[in-house]
């Protein structure tokens, strides 16, 4: 089964939360990485101050004092030594490049004197430094989860010759702050969804309003003009609707009127002729135009009634199996073999003596060809349907489209006998097309025909 398409609402508000999800996680994404950007360079900054002032005291004391001067330098993540190889590599990167000259700028050294990388993970050990040692095992180096991250930097600073001043720092950043993001991530998406749907639901709101008064008009109901509010592009669609029902609600206005004049003027020169007709002294003549003009007098009253088709009755909740019993009922008591067999009880909104008369045409027409008729009422799943089914001859297949049409009558299909003028089927079709529905002919095996009208919800 074919799905339907979701609504303009949905696909529009599906659309801007889209938009609004991916340009919030891009900017917490981006925040987040200048935010450690930032700490890095300045818990950099700092350690490159400290290392400056070390370097400078140890210039300052004698020599003999240098172990406890870097033991009192030291800081929990922070320590110093004296070594004759350097322990930091030479650097490689841009950014250590930029700390190696930027250092050896504040100390006023060539830059090859200074060495300085980073590390992924700190190392767990570094000589002569007790202190940092007893740090690493602390508890925020270690579960995975923690929210402390680490990053470590070695520097290097040549003192003379033979002797580096080596520093080892762990840069301890912020706990990331995922969770809070996260939450803050799901508020502004639902705020940003709910202010989204406020808005696409306010913008669609004419068209929904225009889909159901094109629907009702549609179905032959009487609909007043929509306010053309909204947004430009609906305020026109709804004034050209309001427009285009004004002009075939006047187009069949002018019609019935035209058809009931022409009605009223042939009925004067009809009733002239059957007076004439009856002052006639040969009464064979006379009752041979008689019946001409019987018949002349039912096609005009035909064409009226169907040219009407009952358009000026107001459309009101009706129960369908009510009506269809109604109608059986009398019926029965005129002498027609009809019976009904299954009845659904349900209500509609309908033109309910426009509805009646489409029953009563397929009904009348059923008994008049093949003697009976069976009405039921059923509910699908899309719609109604209003049945009429008969055991006659039917209708070759070829005909099944052309009965429906007005005048068309195929006198030799299901009868011996003329009847009718050729209406009937077209008067039902057009109701039930009123009605936004369709009537249909179907042959029955063995033999019969069923009448279908398809009343969609």
């Amino acid at each position: 089964m074919k799905r339907s398409p979701a609504s303009l609402t949905t696909q529009l508000a599906l659309g801007l939360f889209a938009v609004v999800l991916i340009w919030q996680v891009a900017g917490i994404m981006l925040s987040n990485r200048r935010e450690e950007a930032a700490v890095r360079a300045a818990i950099r900054g700092q350690v490159l101050d400290a290392t400056v002032v070390a370097r400078h005291m140890l210039d300052s004391w004698p020599e003999s004092t240098w172990p406890q001067l870097l033991e009192g330098l030291g800081l929990p993540f922070q320590c110093y030594a004296v070594s004759a190889e350097p322990a930091a590599a030479t650097a490689q990167e841009a950014g250590e490049h930029l700390l190696s000259e930027r250092l050896a700028h504040m100390l006023r050294v060539d830059p090859a004197t200074v060495h300085v990388s980073f590390e992924e993970s700190p190392s767990s050990q570094v000589p002569d430094c007790s202190r940092f040692d007893s740090r690493i095992g602390s508890p925020h180096e270690g579960p995975v989860n923690h929210t402390h991250r680490f990053a470590g930097l070695r520097l290097a600073v040549a003192l003379d010759g033979q002797r580096w001043l080596n520093v080892h720092a762990i840069t301890v950043l912020p706990p990331s702050n995922e969770r809070a993001a996260d939450i803050a991530l799901l508020l502004l998406a639902l705020l940003g969804s709910a202010t989204v749907l406020v808005t696409v639901h306010r913008a669609t709101r004419g068209l929904r309003q225009l889909a159901n008064a094109a629907e009702r008009f549609g179905r032959g109901e009487a609909v007043e003009p929509l306010a053309e509010a909204g947004p430009r592009e609906v305020a026109a669609a709804t004034h050209a609707f309001n427009t285009m029902q004004q002009r075939l609600t006047r187009f069949v206005q002018d019609r019935t009127r035209l058809l009931a004049a022409v009605s009223h003027d042939l009925r004067t020169p009809l009733t002239t002729l059957r007076l004439r007709a009856e002052l006639l002294d040969d009464r064979e003549a006379a009752q041979r135009i008689l019946t001409t003009l019987d018949e002349m007098q039912a096609l005009v009253e035909a064409t009226l009634s169907f040219a009407r088709a009952d358009a000026g009755e107001i459309s009101r909740p009706v129960d369908l199996a009510a009506l269809a019993e109604s109608l059986v009922d009398d019926l029965v008591e005129l002498g027609m073999n009809v019976t009904i067999k299954q009845v659904a009880r349900l209500r509609r909104t309908c033109r309910p003596q426009a509805l009646r008369r489409a029953l009563r045409n397929l009904i009348e027409n059923a008994v008049r060809y093949a003697g009976n008729a069976c009405v039921s009422v059923c509910v699908t799943n899309n719609g109604i349907l209003l049945i009429v089914e008969d055991d006659g001859t039917g209708i070759p297949d070829a005909a099944l489209e052309d009965v429906l049409e007005p005048f068309v009558r195929i006198e030799t299909s299901r009868s011996q006998e003329t009847g009718g003028v050729g209406l009937g089927l077209s008067i039902a079709r057009s109701i039930a097309r009123a009605h936004g529905g369709e009537l249909t002919l179907v042959n029955r095996a063995p033999h019969g025909l069923r009448a279908e009208i398809f009343l969609p919800d």
